[in-house]
């Protein structure tokens, strides 16, 4: 094992870690003893153990404010995003405290919109994250067969339409890409910097770009409803172009999240029951034996409207109403309610009479002073006459 003197581990260090550091007060002891080293970005000091600082393989996250920010360094982080989205965004506005939180950025063309940080790290740069953007590029592909047709030395060209089955490798969560090319499909996909999913053909169609744009449109045509919607956070390029696989699907539990935050996509994150945005978001779904007993999901509620909804499915069928009436019965149920009143108050809803206040006889009782018989305190509690001059007298109110 080398020996080291403060001169030689620090020099260690700075070749290890360029100026990242500040070592003015650092004293190398021995490798038991740690060292005090100085992150020059944020200003911290900190203490490590000085043959793991120099020998270990990370990006050097020792200093606490570092590692909460993830792997990269402000610094780091304005370099990455300028080389993999320089050429199509702008960063005055972003300011980067971890991978996890959002940033700004300036698309110039649709102004601001927010995102996580760590979405930007993937060098995806050929793909748009501007939402805006997103919504222009999918009604340009819809616009293929005019541009094709139109244009019948280019519509011509080789092209291939392809269906892909993806499976978001965390959750296990599958469901079907579909888009065309001017390159093979593994050229674009397979070994592309898709870190959390793993892709699979199903099939290819080669003919002209103007046969396959067809192919393109009438699928999306036909299966409109069958749309799948990836959840915000998460970065995959050709998110519009995404549809469910299965017609049925047994979820687990570490499943949901996705799923729910794909439907809260789907639904504009509004509830379908109150209309409202989703604050508290449920993932709403038929129970076994519920009104279908199917166990299947219907969508994504928010907390107040899913508690609300479930009482009523389980007075129905508590009440044993037949489960082909229910759409009806609830139909009439809200015309009933907005049906002109009658004359009648119910009984129940009859004006309360006031009680006098104990506290406020009393109060009357200490403020009166004649040697007369003072009236006592009504046993029904409701205001006699005798002691109404007297409250009017002294100018107490009777009731609280």
């Amino acid at each position: 094992m080398a020996k080291y003197t403060t001169e030689t581990w620090i020099e260690k260090a700075k070749e290890k870690y360029n100026n990242r550091f500040d070592y003015s007060l650092t004293k190398y002891i021995d490798s038991y003893n740690k060292v005090k080293i100085k992150c020059i970005e944020h200003n911290t000091t900190f203490e490590v153990d000085p043959i793991n600082f120099i020998r270990t393989s990370s990006s050097g996250n020792f200093c606490p404010i570092c590692k909460v920010n993830g792997k990269f360094t402000s610094n780091e982080f304005s370099k990455l995003i300028e080389k993999n989205w320089g050429h199509k965004y702008t960063f005055e506005k972003t300011i980067f405290t971890n991978t996890r939180s959002l940033v700004t950025v300036t698309c110039p063309i649709h102004g601001d919109f927010p995102i996580k940080a760590k979405n930007l790290t993937c060098s995806l740069s050929q793909y748009s994250l501007c939402p805006k953007c997103i919504e222009n590029d999918l009604k340009n592909n819809l616009n293929l067969v005019k541009k094709y047709t139109e244009n019948i030395e280019l519509g011509n060209e080789p092209g291939v339409f392809y269906t892909l089955k993806v499976t978001h490798i965390p959750t296990k969560i599958e469901f079907i890409k579909i888009g065309i090319t001017s390159t093979s499909t593994n050229q674009r996909y397979i070994g592309a910097k898709y870190k959390d999913f793993e892709f699979e053909i199903l099939d290819e169609v080669f003919d002209s770009n103007l046969n396959v744009a067809i192919i393109e449109k009438k699928f999306k045509e036909d299966n409109e409803d069958n749309r799948f919607y990836i959840p915000k956070d998460i970065l995959f390029a050709g998110r519009t172009e995404c549809y469910v696989l299965n017609d049925e699907y047994q979820l687990k539990a570490n499943q949901v999240k996705f799923i729910r935050d794909s439907l809260i996509v789907k639904q504009n994150n509004i509830c379908p029951i109150c209309k409202n945005e989703i604050i508290m978001p449920t993932l709403d779904h038929h129970h076994s034996k519920g009104i279908s007993g199917s166990g299947k999901v219907r969508g994504v509620l928010c907390n107040r409207c899913n508690r609300f909804i479930g009482t009523i499915e389980n007075n129905i069928l508590r009440n044993g109403y037949n489960i082909s009436d229910i759409p009806d019965i609830l139909r009439n149920i809200s015309s009933y309610m907005m049906d002109k009143q009658s004359i009648y108050i119910h009984p129940t809803e009859a004006p309360r009479v006031q009680l006098v206040s104990k506290r406020n006889y009393n109060k009357l009782k200490k403020a009166y002073c004649l040697k007369a018989k003072f009236p006592e305190y009504p046993k029904s509690s409701k205001l006699t006459i005798q002691l109404k001059k007297l409250f009017e007298l002294y100018e107490i109110e009777p009731y609280n």
